[in-house]
């Protein structure tokens, strides 16, 4: 078991314990030959346990069978090593004293607590003898006690003659008389605690009945005084009810006027397009052959999509994903669809990353090109059938998709699945209509969307037409000022996800 603990790190198998003690006993091996098998077995070789001396004992065990060489050699191999076996066994009487000084120690332990056990116990019977004199109690009380007396001091003179024989070398009868010694002490100790007992009975009687009516007398003026706790618990939520029901009413009052500041905007809106689109407009508009509708969404841009700074500075978040596509080089550069006045562009080229556009409006195309961003006028789909495979590390737009059919829709995913290049990334980004202002309201604003396209909708296009993996990135909720602060958790959260909740979202999607 030792050799398996210290070779192999663990306890003996069953199986392999019993074939080597087998072994040992037939003599058909030695210990030195069992250890260098356990050695040098392919568990023992992997443990690598150092074994100093074991190859020469296995050499000189060997070397035995040689006749007239063999016993000769192992003679001058048991010379050599007398050094050493005499050390050993010096070490083995130092251990010995050593293991013989701590059993000493022990008895003299256990002698000293059962001569004080003995004692404590020989007192106690000295005092109920002396009570039952006192009271006179029966005569079989008084012979009881006489007889643990005698049996006490029996057994008090055969501690003190095993404490004698301490000092020669004790023997293992001598200590188990001893143990028992003690625990003839520890049972006289309890006979007379529980006479002692006894006498208590009657006392602990008697308190136990006052403890009873007091506690029948607590009981009855704690149930007095939960029943006003519970009137007044009782009031005091009414009280609540009331007060809740108050900042309810609050909070719906606030909403109401939140969604009545919107429809006021929203009339803002309509009257807005009702004194542009008036019939001598769009006259002029077709009479221009389209170029005043381009003008007409550039000051549309203008009015309701919010400053250059603030649009770059949300666009931004999408840069991560660009970046761990390894797009914006020279041979797979970005291409943003749709890209309006250049915002996207303007953060690509930040950023060190190259990119180009393409947009259909040629004003925007123009005013791109005015800031140095290169941009192309035309149709994105047209424009990406043009390329060759694989020509791009990312595709974007930015509010593009909801302005197509879903015919064109598909269309341009696959185009631009077709356009990217391996590990390549599209991130189309749109109004999310989760947030119901957005798909009631906001997003009619611009005349030009045609329908609200949901984010599950536009993954699960995105994951038919071949993209590897396809994400949602919900975007730009409204500030944490406009919430509701008050009322009924569960309601106030509901109404903040259906209200107040992102306004945006981007599919983001991986080519394989």
């Amino acid at each position: 078991r030792n050799a398996y603990r210290a070779l192999l790190r663990r306890a003996p198998d069953a199986g392999g314990l019993a074939h080597h003690v087998q072994q040992l006993h037939r003599d058909e091996v030695s210990k030195v030959q069992l250890l260098a098998s356990i050695r040098g077995s392919e568990e023992g070789r992997a443990r690598s346990v150092k074994v100093r001396g074991l190859r020469a004992a296995v050499l000189v065990r060997s070397m035995r069978r040689i006749p007239l060489l063999g016993p000769l050699l192992e003679m001058l191999f048991y010379f050599a090593r007398m050094p050493t076996i005499v050390r050993n066994i010096e070490r083995q009487e130092i251990h010995l004293f050593r293991r013989e000084r701590e059993l000493r120690g022990i008895l003299d332990t256990l002698a000293i607590a059962a001569e004080g056990s003995l004692n404590a116990a020989a007192t106690m019977l000295n005092a109920a003898a002396d009570d039952l004199a006192r009271q006179q109690h029966d005569k079989a009380a008084r012979s009881t006690v006489e007889r643990l007396g005698r049996q006490l001091a029996g057994l008090l003179g055969e501690v003190w003659r095993l404490r004698s024989d301490v000092d020669t070398r004790p023997s293992t009868d001598e200590v188990a008389r001893l143990a028992e010694a003690v625990h003839a002490a520890a049972a006289m100790l309890d006979e007379a605690r529980a006479r002692a007992a006894e006498r208590l009975a009657g006392v602990e009687q008697v308190v136990d009945e006052a403890q009873a009516r007091a506690t029948i007398e607590r009981r009855a003026a704690a149930e007095r005084a939960e029943a006003d706790a519970a009137a007044m618990g009782a009031a005091i939520e009414r009280l609540a009810a009331v007060e809740q029901a108050k900042a309810d009413a609050s909070e719906v009052r606030a909403a109401l006027e939140r969604l009545d500041a919107v429809k006021a905007n929203e009339q803002a809106v309509a009257t807005l397009f009702a004194d542009t689109f008036t019939r001598e407009r769009l006259e002029a508009i077709m009479g221009e052959g389209g170029n005043g509708l381009d003008d007409f969404y550039v000051a549309f841009e203008e009015r309701f999509r919010g400053p250059r700074e603030d649009i770059k500075r949300l666009m931004a978040v999408h840069l991560p994903a660009v970046q761990a596509a390894g797009a914006g080089g020279r041979l797979k550069p970005v291409l943003d669809i749709g890209c309006g006045r250049g915002e996207w562009l303007e953060v690509l080229g930040e950023a060190g990353l190259t990119a180009r556009g393409v947009d259909l409006n040629g004003a925007m195309a123009r005013q791109c090109r005015e800031r140095g961003l290169d941009v192309t006028e035309g149709d994105a789909i047209a424009y990406l059938r043009e390329q060759p495979e694989g020509s791009f590390g990312a595709v974007t737009a930015m509010h593009v998709i909801e302005h197509l059919t879903f015919e064109r829709l598909v269309e341009l995913f696959d185009e631009a699945h077709r356009a990217l290049a391996p590990g390549g990334v599209v991130i189309f980004e749109t109004p999310n209509p989760e947030n119901l202002q957005v798909g009631s309201c906001n997003f009619w604003y611009d005349p030009t969307h045609l329908r609200p396209i949901p984010p599950l909708a536009a993954q699960f296009i995105a994951q038919e037409r071949g993209f590897a993996r396809a994400e949602i990135m919900r975007l730009h909720p409204y500030p944490l000022d406009d919430h509701p602060q008050s009322g009924d958790t569960e309601l106030r959260d509901r109404m903040v996800r259906l209200l107040y909740g992102p306004q945006d979202y981007a599919i983001v999607a991986w080519k394989g």
